[in-house]
């Protein structure tokens, strides 16, 4: 009597969720995206601008804005000393680890600056998008959910910051480091990309109470016990400001003074601290589109994270609800849109919901590209509504 056997049933979970799937799907639509901000701005230069477009043209696309104050930092190091065009305008404005990263490629590779800049950002825009699938499978995601979550991060308006000289690509990649390291219980791992993150960006001193919630979420009401009897937990909460302060210690040794990147954000760039939702406000009766633009979409985002809060998502949630609150406190609003879109987990409530959705989902990202699109455009001739 013969016994036949049938063959291991794959989980649904596991489809597609090889790590040559995943790279293969993540280079797909990181080239499409690409390509599309690419042709955009070459529109922008032939057809708007009326001018060639050639390598130089090609080459300088990514390259706008405060792109020019990082190659500097990188160039020239920091300096007190503001152009004659710019008054109270320093390089002290700008967090340092990014333009560590940009030298470091450009001793390693011999690449020109912008060349090298551009290099960093798009690497670690890839590494970054590999760790938020990561994150979204451990965070009980689909495999159609994980690649919707890349979609979204790869099409969202902004998300030509992700390919430029800026250091949003970096400091998306720290914080899904940081937030998977958590989640695994790697807290010295955790420790480390946390104060890289600070040190890269203010508001990723947040990535603290990240940590903090995760061991409430974690241990419930013996959260204090839990962390005494294993004080690792604590790590990425004590390491979230280090890079924040190493910073300020550098500010103090090169330019005596300890707050030169606050005084410069403030006298340079007229940053304010204004109690939470005051910058919101001055930006939606401003009464200039821009102000109104930036103040809407940053609106919009932050509603996501009801829907963290709905679907119990606690961490995520606080991580959010910190870093808006930061993002609030200004009345510069001109970057509230990029500023946001790092914040990858806001995009997870919108990938459960289109799970089994694709005709939604398709409306969702056509609407979103051709907005990015448009502001792809604006970036490229320089238009105060692109940052």
């Amino acid at each position: 009597m013969s016994v036949t056997t049938e063959p291991d049933l794959v989980p649904p979970a596991a489809e597609g969720r090889s790590w040559a799937r995943r790279i293969g799907f993540i280079l797909f639509v990181f080239a499409l995206s690409r390509g599309m901000l690419v042709l955009c701005g070459v529109i922008a230069i032939d057809a708007i601008a009326r001018k060639g477009v050639g390598l130089a043209e090609l080459a300088d696309l990514f390259v706008r804005w405060d792109s020019l104050w990082y190659l500097r930092i990188v160039e020239n190091g920091y300096s007190t000393v503001w152009p004659a065009s710019e008054a109270g305008m320093t390089s002290y404005a700008f967090f340092p680890f990014y333009p560590m990263l940009v030298r470091a490629a450009v001793w390693l590779t011999g690449l020109p600056a912008a060349a090298a800049g551009l290099v960093v950002a798009n690497l670690a825009f890839l590494a970054a998008l590999c760790l938020v699938m990561r994150y979204c499978e451990e965070s009980g995601l689909s495999a159609r959910a994980e690649r919707a979550v890349v979609v979204l991060l790869c099409f969202v308006p902004g998300a030509y910051a992700f390919s430029a000289v800026y250091t949003e690509s970096t400091f998306l990649l720290l914080l899904a480091a940081t937030m998977l390291a958590v989640r695994r219980g790697a807290f010295w791992v955790a420790a480390v990309t946390a104060a890289c993150l600070s040190a890269t960006r203010s508001v990723g001193v947040c990535v603290a109470v990240f940590a903090f919630a995760a061991i409430v979420e974690r241990h419930g009401r013996d959260w204090l016990g839990a962390a005494l009897r294993d004080p690792r937990a604590l790590l990425p909460i004590a390491f979230a400001p280090v890079g924040l302060v190493c910073f300020w210690w550098y500010c103090w040794a090169t330019s005596g003074d300890a707050f030169a990147q606050m005084n410069a954000a403030r006298y340079g760039w007229g940053w304010i601290a204004v109690p939470p939702g005051t910058g919101l406000w001055y930006g939606m009766a401003s009464g200039s589109l821009p102000g109104l633009f930036f103040s809407v979409a940053s609106l919009v985002a932050a509603a996501m994270i009801v829907v963290l809060l709905r679907r119990r998502m606690w961490a995520e949630a606080a991580l959010c609800i910190a870093c808006f609150a930061l993002y609030w406190s200004g009345l510069t609003v001109n970057a509230l849109l990029r500023y946001a879109i790092v914040l990858f987990p806001l995009g997870m409530p919108v990938a459960r919901m289109v799970d089994d959705r694709p005709v939604l989902f398709a409306g969702i990202v056509g609407a979103l590209a051709t907005l990015e699109g448009a502001l792809m455009i604006a970036w490229t001739l320089e238009r105060f509504i692109a940052i």
